[in-house]
């Protein structure tokens, strides 16, 4: 995890069944950020 950061699942498609990777966000000092039930939903739709 980075310092002054997060880290994020980013699961295919909305039901959350298939993790792709787990995604690094470096936050700055000034952001608030509160990590609960936050995940990235990606669509395949080629």
């Amino acid at each position: 995890e980075p310092a002054e950061g997060t880290r994020l699942p980013l699961y295919l498609y909305g039901d959350r069944r298939q993790l792709i990777s787990p995604l690094a966000f470096q936050l700055s000092s000034a952001t608030v950020f509160y990590q609960r039930g936050v995940a990235l939903v990606a669509n395949s739709s080629l």
